[in-house]
């Protein structure tokens, strides 16, 4: 006989699981294919392959190799991630496009959509990373399902469709072409695997710091845990990677980085933090002060957290301040999962319903209707370039509202984290 409470978990852990299917559902059949994202990032690593140093080259007009194309401004990867990354964007294989599409920032989204809209059929390079996407998203939810089926098959089949369904999954994966979805899959494989698997979780690890914002805060988490030969062999493997890149084009590693650090890239105009609002145009004072609190709250967090029986849990306060303790974008939400299966257990465990499905619903499909405003915002630059759209007030300013709305979001991801905090130390006392 199921319990009355039995049921009412299942049927929130239905409509969870299907709000997020009806919002990739949505996004699969708009159609729109850009991979402005996925391009830039591809002739960097290209050009690198070639032996040619792709810093200097960042939004020139005229490129240094035909084939290759312009590389657009504004983009930029770390000095190592111009080997590693070829993991994700495949420099090595064809993009015959990439001389045709001009990559100026205000317009290769259009031009790229044009493109395939006419050309039906994908890139080489373009394939491989859909597949590459595919097989660690897969990879990272059977992994969750084999790693929760340990404590209950209710908790390990929610979390795997919600691995597989989160909307924040799709969108870099069909849209821009953003690594952030296959970044945020290593940093959740690690999260199940450094347990067991730490020369594996190192690997993974210098991968996923091809994205520092990103994978950065989770280093934390590793030096809390003391997990310190994760920390070496990712070190060791991006310093490696690093000075390979320096032999391949012929500069040196601290060139490299130099001519890195004064490409801009990180978001120089886009969300920097938690503090955005508060700093005006500032935006190194707002990741400055943002980092500081991501910190703060994952060192917190570790603290609440050090009896936890699962020790992925411990990861998901890294993932809440990933969102907000540095630049980052709505392609880094998949990190969201985690803190999301963490409210499924909290469910299940606890008999609690209304809070953990409001947070673990928040934090998936929200992200689905937060993403439309703000597609409104960049729909908006196509005709308006970033200096007079700041400059308008913040009724007509879709940028400032977008921000507004995102410090909202953050603000509301953290009380949840800090909500999880305290659930889990109390389901661990009884």
């Amino acid at each position: 006989m199921v319990k009355t409470s039995d049921k009412k978990i299942n049927l929130m852990l239905v409509i969870l699981v299907s709000l997020n299917i009806l919002a990739w559902e949505s996004y699969m059949f708009k159609g729109e294919t850009a991979y402005q994202d996925f391009l830039g990032q591809w002739k960097l690593c290209a050009y690198a392959l070639r032996g040619i140093d792709p810093y200097p080259l960042i939004g020139v007009e005229t490129p240094a190799v035909e084939e290759l194309g312009i590389i657009p401004a504004d983009w930029g990867t770390t000095p190592y991630g111009l080997l590693l990354g070829n993991l994700f964007y495949a420099g090595f294989l064809t993009m015959s496009m990439a001389a045709t599409i001009p990559s100026t920032p205000l317009t290769i989204n259009k031009e790229l959509t044009a493109y395939h809209s006419v050309n039906a059929t994908f890139e080489p390079a373009e394939i491989y990373f859909i597949v590459v996407n595919v097989i660690l998203l897969l990879m990272t939810a059977t992994i969750i399902f084999f790693a929760m089926k340990n404590f209950s098959r209710r908790l390990a089949l929610a979390s795997f469709l919600l691995a597989i369904f989160s909307f924040a999954q799709m969108i870099p994966l069909i849209n821009t072409g953003n690594e952030s979805s296959i970044i945020c899959c290593l940093l959740i494989l690690i999260s199940f695997l450094q347990e067991d698997y730490p020369k594996l979780s190192g690997v993974l690890l210098a991968f996923a710091m091809v994205k520092p914002q990103l994978a950065l805060i989770f280093c934390l988490t590793l030096l809390l845990m003391r997990k310190f030969k994760i920390i070496f062999i990712a070190a060791a493997i991006d310093i490696t990677a690093w000075v390979i890149v320096s032999f391949m084009v012929d500069t040196s590693p601290i060139t490299l980085l130099t001519e890195f650090l004064s490409t801009g890239a990180g978001g120089a105009k886009s969300y920097a933090g938690i503090f955005t609002l508060f700093t005006g145009s500032n935006h190194n004072l707002a990741m400055e002060l943002s980092m500081l609190a991501g910190i703060i709250y994952v060192c917190i967090g570790h603290k609440f957290l050090s009896g936890c029986k699962i020790s992925a849990f411990k990861f998901f306060p890294a993932c809440m301040a990933a969102t907000f303790w540095c630049y980052s974008f709505y392609n880094d939400f998949y990190i969201l999962i985690l803190p999301a299966i963490v409210c499924v257990y909290v469910m299940i465990e606890s008999r609690e319903i209304l809070i953990p499905f409001c947070s673990a619903l928040f934090m998936t499909f929200g992200v689905f209707l937060w993403m439309f405003f703000l597609m409104d915002a960049f729909e908006l630059l196509s005709v308006v370039d970033w200096k007079t759209l700041l400059s308008l007030p913040p009724v007509k300013n879709y940028i400032v509202q977008t921000w507004i709305m995102r410090t909202f979001f953050e603000v509301g991801v953290i009380l949840i984290g800090i909500y999880l905090c305290f659930r889990l130390k109390n389901i661990l006392r009884n």
